[in-house]
């Protein structure tokens, strides 16, 4: 079977199908590390403390740096008293609030909402008890720890915004590979030997 070489045409196709793809997984994989949402690594009060004084002040430690907007952090006592004093403070990764008093002796929920880097609210709650209390039902730690309009659904960090512009990249580059593909293709049909000329050679 004799081979041929690929026509410089089918060289272009080859070519220009590489590019696509390349800019295709440039896109998805670029993006790809931003999917996952910051988590809590740590806490004081922990999960279930039992303290014997009350705490001066309510910190949170996350995964990575959280957005400067829609943070809120509660601390609340069973008669949903909150005992947070100002707004949160934050610093890259950690959250701190201050308490606004000595709690007495009491079981408590720390109730905390913040905007991960990726754009999107995460939310939790931590129980501890004071002062050797008995710590409330399990079940209050399920229900919703803030209300969901404190936190604004249109909250973006940099990554989101790039995440939004990706199919508006996508579209520009598809465009300039079209306009290049059809000016190569021009200039390759413009150099090639005329078969209409019906000249031989002698």
């Amino acid at each position: 079977m004799t081979t041929h070489p690929p026509t410089p045409l089918r060289r272009i196709t080859l070519l220009l199908a590489a590019c696509v793809l390349a800019i295709a997984g440039a896109l998805t994989f670029g993006a790809s590390p931003a999917s996952a949402h910051d988590q809590l690594l740590a806490s004081t009060p922990d999960d279930g403390a039992a303290l014997d004084a009350s705490p001066p002040e309510v910190t949170l430690q996350y995964s990575e740096s959280v957005l400067t907007i829609g943070a809120i952090v509660l601390l609340v006592d069973q008669d949903e008293r909150n005992w947070i004093t100002g707004e949160p403070i934050l610093n890259g990764s950690d959250v701190t609030a201050r308490v606004d008093d000595a709690l007495p002796t009491g079981a408590y929920e720390v109730r905390w909402r913040v905007v991960s880097a990726d754009g999107h609210p995460i939310s939790g709650v931590i129980p501890f008890t004071v002062g050797g209390a008995a710590p409330a039902e399990r079940a209050r730690a399920t229900s919703t720890p803030v209300p969901s309009e404190a936190v604004s659904g249109d909250a973006k960090g940099p990554t989101a915004e790039v995440s939004a512009f990706r199919p508006v990249l996508i579209g520009v580059g598809g465009a300039v590979i079209a306009v290049v593909v059809f000016w190569i293709v021009g200039a390759w049909r413009r150099r090639r030997p005329s078969a209409a000329s019906g000249t031989r050679p002698r």
